[in-house]
């Protein structure tokens, strides 16, 4: 049997430890409060999407829980580095 490949929108409200989501998933968009509709526009290619990253995502929650709060980019291990994404918008 073929895999079907899974979208998992993330939201981006702080930073989330997602490693094994990460794994799994064939597109992971980040996302801040959007709604279902704006999201399918761009699952579905009608619209280009963009942004950046404005903290980086831990590797794990030990990497999380060893970063300093008021530092958005601080950690050993990273999933995501701060900055990372498609464009800048």
């Amino acid at each position: 049997m073929e895999a079907i490949p899974t979208v998992v929108d993330i939201l981006l409200d702080r930073p989330p430890v997602i490693s094994e989501i990460a794994e799994g998933a064939a597109v992971l968009p980040g996302s801040f409060v959007v709604s279902e509709e704006a999201l399918l526009v761009i699952i579905f290619g009608k619209h280009k999407p963009g942004g950046s990253l404005p903290f980086e995502l831990p590797s794990s929650m030990a990497a999380g829980r060893s970063q300093k709060p008021e530092l958005p980019h601080d950690s050993a291990a990273t999933l995501f580095p701060f900055g990372y994404g498609l464009t800048k918008c």
